[in-house]
């Protein structure tokens, strides 16, 4: 959904709490989230672009000898996710409610994700639960955290991913961002593109350039590009464009700023902001 700015603070200490950015076998996880055709909208106003794992026949990924691994976090709750058959999903999520609580399966097709046994050593404070993408087809998959011993008492946590399955995909290269698309959350993979394009007037000595974000996850893509309007014309405005690639899973709070290169200690004359959810991919 669209967060107006407080909601976007409170999700950033909601993150921190339940997040470490160097946890080993998982995503980097970091304090924090018009455009593209491929993305889709809830009715509410809310950016949910549509997620795709790359190929199969992808050089770049590694392999477990089925498919591509994803990986997403706490972060990812909401989010939607494109798969291949054959491909695993792993769903890291911090442990909750003390002593005798778990996370399991609440919901889900099982012909369209399948459950798969935990492997390798527990992770201190973190539960990973895997499953196979099977046939296409698309499914809501949820999972819900409380004491077995005590399954009427209310969840300590729920976490709900949308996932469909492809026979044939199109990898999505990238995504562009415009002014409308302040103060939303946005769900990418790990190699994705992401451009902001905002309106700008590099006459008048204002520009946009990043006053927030986690490089880790939301790596910086070059300099800014300015676009002059279609008919030049002497301090007319334009267009500044800002690249970034996903390197890493995790969460990034993006903030630009437009102001003076020489008055950065002055309030900016305006602000965009987005919350990046990011699914890593190996």
């Amino acid at each position: 959904m669209r967060l107006p700015a407080p909601c976007v603070a409170a999700a950033l200490a909601l993150s921190a709490a339940v997040l470490r950015a160097d946890a080993p076998g998982g995503p980097t996880e970091t304090a924090p989230p018009n455009a593209s055709a491929t993305q889709s909208r809830d009715g509410v106003g809310a950016v949910v672009p549509t997620v795709t794992a790359p190929p199969n026949s992808s050089a770049s990924q590694s392999r477990d000898g089925v498919g591509a691994v994803v990986t997403v976090g706490d972060v990812y709750d909401g989010g939607t996710l494109t798969l291949a058959p054959g491909d695993e999903l792993r769903v890291r999520l911090a442990s909750r409610g003390g002593d005798g609580a778990a996370w399991s399966f609440a919901f889900g097709d099982a012909s369209v994700v399948k459950a798969l046994p935990t492997e390798g050593a527990a992770e201190p404070g973190f539960e990973t639960l895997r499953f196979r993408a099977g046939s296409a087809g698309l499914t809501g998959l949820g999972l819900v955290c409380r004491r077995a011993a005590d399954p009427a008492a209310p969840p300590a946590g729920l976490f709900r991913v949308q996932v469909e399955v492809k026979e044939m995909m199109t990898r999505r290269r990238g995504l562009l961002l415009e002014e409308p698309d302040s103060g939303s959350i946005i769900y990418l993979i790990q190699g994705d593109a992401l451009s902001v394009r905002l309106p700008a007037n590099p006459s008048t000595g204002f520009t946009w350039s990043v006053a927030s974000n986690a490089p880790s996850v939301l790596a910086p893509g070059g300099d800014p590009r300015f676009e002059p309007p279609p008919t030049p014309r002497p301090g007319a405005g334009g267009f500044q464009t800002l690249e970034f690639r996903v390197a890493g899973g995790g969460a990034a709070f993006l903030q630009l700023v437009y102001r003076r290169p020489s008055e950065k200690d002055s309030p900016p004359a305006r602000t965009w902001s987005v919350f990046v959810a990011a699914a890593a991919l190996r």
